[in-house]
C-alpha cells in the first residue's frame, strides 16, 4: 500500500475517532490524548497528521461538506427538476444525519464553536459559502430552464433554502419524533411554489 494512502486511512481513522470522542463528551471536553486513544494511537502520531484539535474539527467540518455536496452531484447528474433534485438531495442528507447521530451532533458542536473560535468560523464560512454559491447556481439553472420566476433575488433564496434545511435538523434534535424528510417535503412544496414561474 502506498505511502499518501495509508496516511489517508490514517486521517481518516483519527476523524472517525475524534467525532465519536466529541459525540460523546462535547468538544472542549475532548482532548487530544482522547482522540489519540480512540483511534488506537500514540499522540506523537496523532500529532503528524493534525497539529491541534481545531485543525481536526476543520478537516471535519469540510468532510461533511463534501460528502453532502458529493450526494448533491449524484442527483444533480440525472437531469431532474431543480424542485426535484432539492428533495431528493434534502432526503438523502437528512437520511445520512440520521442514521448516523454522531454527524448530526457534530453539526450542532460546528454551529457553536463558530462565535469563539476563528478557526471553526472560517471553516463554517467556507463551507456556507460553497453551499450558497451551489444553491445560487441551481437557482439560476432553474431560471433559465423557466423553472424559477426570473426577477428572484437568487442570494436571498439560497441563504433562505439552506436555513430552512438547517431548521429542520434543528427541530428534529428537539423532537427526535418527527418525520423529517414529510417536513422537508412540505417546506420545498410551498417553497417552490411561491417562486415557481
Amino acid at each position: 500500500m502506498a505511502k499518501r494512502e495509508t496516511g489517508e486511512i490514517r486521517k481518516q481513522q483519527i476523524l472517525e475517532s475524534a467525532i465519536r470522542c466529541i459525540s460523546r463528551q462535547g468538544y472542549h471536553q475532548t482532548t487530544m490524548d482522547d482522540i489519540a486513544s480512540e483511534a488506537g494511537l500514540s499522540k506523537g502520531a496523532l500529532y503528524w497528521y493534525f497539529k491541534s484539535k481545531d485543525e481536526i474539527l476543520t478537516a471535519m467540518c469540510r468532510q461533511q461538506c463534501d460528502e453532502h455536496l458529493q450526494i448533491l452531484s449524484h442527483f444533480a447528474d440525472q437531469k431532474m427538476s431543480i424542485k426535484e433534485l432539492a428533495l431528493k438531495t434534502g432526503d438523502k442528507i437528512l437520511e445520512s444525519l440520521i442514521n448516523e447521530p454522531d454527524q448530526c451532533k457534530m453539526s450542532f458542536e460546528f454551529w457553536a464553536l463558530t462565535d469563539e473560535n476563528e478557526q471553526v468560523k472560517r471553516s463554517q464560512y467556507e463551507v456556507h459559502k460553497i453551499w450558497q454559491e451551489t444553491v445560487s447556481n441551481l437557482i439560476k439553472s432553474g431560471i433559465k430552464k423557466g423553472e424559477i420566476k426570473p426577477n428572484v433575488n437568487v442570494k436571498e433564496l439560497s441563504i433562505a433554502l439552506l436555513a430552512i434545511f438547517d431548521g429542520i435538523i434543528i427541530a428534529y434534535s428537539i423532537d427526535k419524533t418527527l418525520n423529517v424528510k414529510k417536513i422537508w417535503h412540505t417546506a420545498m412544496s410551498a417553497f417552490f411554489e411561491g417562486i415557481a414561474k
